[in-house]
């Protein structure tokens, strides 16, 4: 059998596998050269020069910042925290999905897409916030430097833009998906039922208990850690809103949506999908307001929570709540696994 064909050897299970698992046969592919490389090489490589950019980004936010005057404001310290922040997490999960394309993971691969689809607002925000903060400052900073400043923001966060967008299409396309399914594909084993499919039940479960238990710990803490007026009651109002409308539901129906792939429903996953496009943006706000919950404490406010216990219990809140995304890309990528897609285009379970 060449490598690039389907069943993979394990496919179809023995007869000691349960009747209901056993799948549809398949076709095997037509014989042929290897799918070339090229493709999946190249929108890793994007990946790669966005994650740079960003990194990028981040460091002229830092030498923006220490430039500025010594009497800084709340304002500029939190979002010089918040773009430095952004820029790191981008860069470092970019690159940790590249290194799984490298380990020939097709997780890799669909990591890199949802992350350019979380990611791909930051390109124009963080640009635009670090040459807010040079501004502001201009009577402290010279012409040139804000110059400089304004030219490499604005490079950088075009470049990862532009990285981002052209990593999704051409690992979202058939081309760049051949090679890595072909390796995937390959593996020796008893692949049915497949278990990325398997996993991908679990890891929405999780990160539905993580995601919704998390954002909602978030607003709880707010109370905790911020003090009263201001509009903060209109604030976790409207972030009540959010957690449930953006948050909760998408969570639910990507947990129904995993059971349905599971028995075979091509909807399933497409559900999954769907959902997880305003979860990837309806999680984000509670993300930040954990950093901000984190930096309450150095701005002194009159809190209920005393500052030692303030810091901490923010960082592990929102550590939660990025753990639980990471657990519905993972399982988005699970769904999206050439396994996965031959148990799905197979109808699954045999008829009757």
């Amino acid at each position: 059998m060449q490598p690039h064909q389907y069943p993979a050897p394990g496919y179809p299970p023995d007869a000691s596998w349960p009747d209901e698992y056993a799948p549809v046969p398949s076709q095997p592919a037509p014989d042929g050269p290897l799918p070339s490389p090229v493709p999946v090489a190249f929108g890793a490589t994007a990946a790669g020069v966005a994650a740079l950019a960003l990194l990028v980004l981040g460091v002229m936010s830092l030498v923006v910042f220490r430039a500025g005057p010594a009497d800084r404001n709340d304002g500029d310290v939190i979002v010089t925290v918040l773009i430095v922040w952004a820029s790191l997490v981008a860069a470092l999960l970019l690159a940790y999905s590249i290194g799984l394309i490298v380990a020939g993971r097709d997780a890799g691969r669909s990591g890199i897409v949802w992350i350019g689809v979380a990611a791909l607002p930051w390109t124009i925000l963080i640009p635009a916030g670090i040459v807010e903060i040079a501004s502001h400052w201009e009577e402290y900073l010279s012409d040139g430097f804000i110059t400089v400043a304004s030219v490499v923001s604005y490079a950088c966060g075009g470049l990862a833009a532009f990285g981002l967008l052209t990593a999704m299409i051409v690992l979202g396309i058939p081309p760049g998906r051949r090679w890595l399914a072909a390796r995937v594909l390959a593996r020796t084993g008893a692949l049915w039922p497949p278990a990325p499919l398997v996993a991908a039940r679990k890891r929405f479960t999780f990160s539905a208990f993580l995601g919704m238990g998390g954002c909602a710990a978030q607003l709880i803490l707010t109370l905790l850690v911020t003090e009263d007026g201001n509009g903060r009651s209109t604030f976790l109002a409207v972030s009540a809103v959010i957690l449930v409308l953006l948050v909760a539901v998408p969570q639910l129906l990507g947990v129904w949506g995993g059971r349905l792939a599971f028995a075979g429903r091509r909807g399933g996953a497409h559900l999954a999908r769907a959902a997880g496009v305003f979860l990837i943006y309806g999680v984000q706000p509670f993300v930040l307001i954990g950093v901000l919950n984190g930096l309450a404490g150095v701005f002194d406010t009159d809190a209920i929570l005393p500052d030692a216990a303030g810091g901490p219990l923010a960082a592990v809140v929102t550590a939660a709540i990025m753990l639980g995304i990471v657990q519905y890309v993972a399982g988005l990528a699970a769904l999206a696994d050439p396994r996965s897609e031959l148990y799905l285009r197979s109808g699954g379970r045999r008829p009757g």
